[in-house]
């Protein structure tokens, strides 16, 4: 059976701003809370000094993030697409589709301020040579 995880980070005051990060932890075995709990990453908390988490929030810990059970090693199934190769291919392909979009937009864009430009000296002179009268 797996061990039930939850999400804390260290109240304002505890430790400094930077160092608010979301850890998780296991959750305890006993019914009586401990006195101090010990997030995956090896960083302990006196049981007053943490703000419970209903969902991850601010900067992540990333060695608790290592070291969280991955699901089949928690006796779960493995979500991942059956063929994560292809499916980063395919993304691949879109960005590929969406930046050559972006590179024509940019052309096109290019050429539009190239004949506004043209333009615009050709109706400022002729507005300033009529005689305003």
């Amino acid at each position: 059976m797996s061990t039930p995880m939850f999400l804390a980070r260290p109240l304002p005051g505890v430790v400094g701003e930077r160092r608010r990060m979301c850890h998780v932890f296991p959750a305890p075995a006993s019914e009586r809370p401990p006195s101090t709990l010990t997030a995956l990453c090896g960083a302990w908390f006196a049981r007053g000094q943490l703000e419970l988490l209903d969902g991850p929030r601010g900067m992540p810990c990333e060695l608790c993030l290592r070291t969280v059970p991955q699901p089949t090693q928690l006796g779960g199934t493995d979500d991942r697409p059956d063929d994560l190769d292809a499916h980063v291919a395919r993304i691949e392909r879109q960005l590929d589709e969406l930046s050559r979009a972006v590179d024509s937009l940019a052309d096109l864009l290019i050429v539009l301020r190239d004949s506004l430009g043209r333009r615009r000296p050709e109706t400022c002179s002729s507005a300033a040579t009529q005689d305003p009268s």
